[in-house]
């Protein structure tokens, strides 16, 4: 009776061993293609929302950085006038008699 068992537990622990990599392979070849197929519609998902948002945002920013650098291109044009008046037409300063 003894001897059933062992030879019962020999067949059940080859049974598994084998079995594991089969199902292994098996899962492998079965669930790649579905795995793929949700990983390209996640990544066509991305690319379709995020695109247009994105190229928005990046002209929106570079219109506003046109601005900031003609608003400074101005600004230091009129400090540059405001120097050039203040240094020509200072009247000579005067002491008060007294």
């Amino acid at each position: 009776m003894e001897a059933e068992y062992v030879v019962l537990a020999a067949i059940l622990v080859g049974a598994f061993l084998a079995s594991i990599p089969l199902i292994g392979l098996t899962l492998r070849f079965a669930i790649t293609p579905a795995v793929d197929s949700i990983v390209r519609a996640l990544a066509a998902s991305r690319g379709q929302l995020g695109s247009p948002e994105i190229h928005g945002r990046l002209e929106q920013l570079e219109s506003q950085l046109a601005e900031i650098q003609q608003t400074l291109s101005h600004l230091a044009e009129v400090k540059a006038f405001d120097r050039e008046l203040s240094a020509s037409t200072a009247p000579p300063r005067r002491s008060l008699p007294g």
